[in-house]
């Protein structure tokens, strides 16, 4: 069932049970005027009864009522509070008594629509609301879309029917190119011999993975293949222009990274960073986005078949072995045996021992220098003022 034709069958048993009801256009009230009169009203009677709660009289909470609120309003409050005062005397109960006389006085204050309005209404009340012609164009549509599905199953078993099971590709690998191998097929089912295509490629055919850039030699049955991602070599794209290498000892050859394509093997699986390691991975992030340097992280997020450029901090002058090679000999730099390691460790402590006790016997002499000296200037005060008296 279309969404059309479920839509018309809501509408239909909604309608079955709607109470009808009837609503006189001309009764009808501007919606803002209708709810500003209503706050009005509710505002004066909930004053009034503030009032009252607080021990003020009820004439004397009226006059508070009117005096607060503008010259404009305050005859819809007075007539407010005095249909709550009548409902409450005819036994009322406060809350209910409330809401009739806000109402009630709000219905009273508020003018009905125009005459012209309320024509405008009741030809839209007379109008259906789902009306013949509307259904019928539902109908056309549910029609033309189970006509669109009964092309697409018959398409689909015509499809089912021509597909032909192979198993599966054996890959080997020789001199730079990979050969595929397809095995027969299952039971005494053939292949269809009909003329080569685009959609399948011939014994022999050198063909290139769009995905990966890998060269491939057909050496049995490809039906099994996902075409979209091979090509052959002879209608392959061509290259585009190659890039200018830029002048040696220019702006661009010194601040240009090293850079060069490579494709993820199928049997790649990402590094899990630790902590620590993500958490720098972030900062370099944060830091391209701002601008302030570039991203050198190696977190870029890689799949089976994807292509990516890798960014090689090595100057573009040195090649990888030259990289290795530095690596190796630091390696290769014979590790300090365990003993010795523990007495170069004990002749650090001691020596940081000494420095220690060095500051604090410096630290005795400055304190003990400077008390001397503050006795001696204690004596010498005492000394002048006797030789003045």
């Amino acid at each position: 069932m279309s969404n059309d034709e479920r839509n018309v069958d809501e509408v239909r048993e909604a309608l079955d049970g709607v109470e009808v009801v009837t609503i006189d256009p001309a009764e009808l009230m501007p919606a803002e005027e209708a709810l500003r009169n209503y706050d009005t009203a509710d505002d004066a009677v909930a004053r009034f009864r503030s009032q009252v709660a607080g021990g003020v009289s009820e004439d004397a909470a009226m006059l508070a009522v009117v005096e607060a609120h503008d010259p404009g309003a305050w005859v819809l409050a007075e007539h407010a509070v005095h249909l709550y005062r009548e409902a409450i005397r005819a036994g009322m109960e406060p809350d209910e008594a409330r809401h009739a006389a806000v109402v009630q006085a709000a219905d009273e204050a508020t003018p009905r629509i125009t005459a012209e309005q309320a024509e405008q209404v009741r030809t839209a009340f007379a109008a259906d609301v789902v009306s013949e012609p509307d259904i019928n164009n539902a109908d056309r549509r549910r029609n033309h879309s189970e006509d669109e599905r009964a092309a697409d199953d018959d398409a689909g078993h015509r499809a089912q029917a021509e597909t032909v099971d192979c198993s599966p590709a054996v890959v080997t690998e020789s001199a730079g190119q990979e050969a595929l191998y397809v095995g027969p097929t299952r039971g005494d089912r053939t292949i269809d011999t009909a003329p080569r295509g685009p959609s399948g490629f011939d014994l022999g055919d050198v063909v290139r993975n769009r995905r990966t850039g890998a060269v491939f030699t057909v050496a049995g049955d490809v039906s099994d293949w996902e075409l979209y991602y091979y090509e052959p070599t002879g209608t392959a794209a061509p290259p585009g222009v190659p890039e200018r290498e830029p002048e040696p000892g220019s702006w661009i050859a010194r601040n240009l990274p090293d850079r060069r394509e490579y494709a993820v093997p199928e049997d790649y699986e990402p590094d899990v960073l630790t902590a620590e390691d993500d958490q720098a991975e972030q900062l370099a992030y944060d830091r391209a986005e701002d601008g302030t340097e570039p991203y050198v992280g190696t977190a870029d997020a890689a799949g089976p078949g994807s292509r990516s450029t890798s960014h090689d901090q090595a100057p573009s002058a040195e090649d990888t072995d030259a990289v290795l090679d530095r690596i190796d000999e630091v390696l290769a730099e014979p590790d300090e045996a365990p003993l010795a390691r523990a007495v170069a460790e004990a002749d650090q402590a001691l020596h940081q021992a000494a420095i220690t006790r060095e500051d604090q016997d410096r630290a005795e002499r400055c304190a003990r220098w400077a008390g001397n000296d503050a006795v001696h200037t204690a004596v010498s005060d005492t000394s002048e003022g006797r030789g003045w008296a």
